[in-house]
């Protein structure tokens, strides 16, 4: 009779044996011990019934979840804990979908709603940065005055309630008589005139109360070349100026200001002027941050 040997796993197996033409039925009890010693060869752990259904049994196959060994499935129930702190999980591809509803991660708690800590804007501080803190150095453009023939440059009225800073940026506005260039800042009840502050140019220094002077000089057409910017101080309607603005024709000499402006309620408006004379030519840029 043809007998495996090895007879020892399931591999050892030959489909065609026994041969019922030629083999003695005497040779049957090899056959039997043989398939015993191979079940109990290769399912040594297996001590009670296995329900698993040909499907589950065949997800263990690296074919059935992906083309390659790393796509082999890990299941872990939820009585379970996966405790293996050297173990390091890489280039996981596009997650459809990842249902984390409880534990840590360093020592934030997931399944529940955190804002982290966050710090105000300026703070420099490792703290989490809101959108504030990342808006804070971004100027956005509100206008441009350049309206000639006037008294006024520009007026603009629809300034957000959220800024924090406003800049003027000069482009050469001129005039066609002798008057001093200002900037201007109002709120709902109208311009302020409360305003301290000065100005110097060369050896000419010169203090202002009424409104922002941009230079020193009142003198007919000088063109004004540079910025103006107010910043407001925190939790009062106090904005507090400085620039530096030359003349473009090398009249007069370079005018750097500083001052402020109080107002009674929160900065809306804001304008160019110049009071004893018009405006011929120029514009000044409008800058704000929120």
């Amino acid at each position: 009779m043809s007998i495996e040997s090895p007879f020892t796993h399931i591999t050892d197996l030959n489909s065609s044996w026994p041969d019922g033409a030629v083999d003695d039925v005497s040779e049957g009890d090899n056959h039997i011990r043989g398939l015993k010693t191979v079940l109990l060869t290769d399912f040594p752990n297996i001590d009670a019934a296995v329900t698993a259904d040909p499907a589950d049994l065949n997800r263990t196959d690296i074919t059935t979840e992906g083309t390659s060994e790393t796509s082999k499935v890990m299941t872990v129930s939820s009585g379970d804990a996966i405790v293996n702190t050297g173990m390091t999980w890489t280039d996981l591809g596009a997650v459809t979908t990842a249902d984390i509803n409880g534990g840590t991660i360093d020592g934030v708690a997931l399944g529940t709603t955190n804002t982290g800590n966050t710090e105000s804007p300026g703070n420099s501080s490792t703290k989490l940065a809101t959108t504030a803190f990342v808006q804070d150095t971004k100027w956005t453009f509100l206008d441009t005055f350049d309206t000639t023939g006037t008294t006024e440059l520009g007026n603009n009225t629809s300034i957000p309630s959220t800024a924090i800073g406003i800049k003027f940026v000069f482009y050469g506005p001129s005039t066609i008589g002798s008057g001093v260039q200002s900037v201007v800042l109002g709120d709902s009840g109208g311009y302020s005139t409360t305003v301290a502050g000065g100005i110097s140019s060369g050896t000419i220094n010169v203090g202002f109360s009424t409104v922002y002077q941009v230079s020193v000089s009142a003198v007919a057409a000088i063109t004004q070349y540079g910025t103006i910017e107010f910043t407001k101080l925190d939790g009062v309607n106090v904005w507090t100026g400085s620039g530096v603005v030359a003349d473009g024709s090398g009249t007069v000499d370079t005018s750097i200001s500083g001052g402020m402006i109080t107002l009674a309620g929160a900065l809306d408006r804001c304008k160019v002027t110049i009071p004893s004379s018009t405006f011929d030519a120029g514009s000044v840029d409008v800058y704000v941050r929120s």
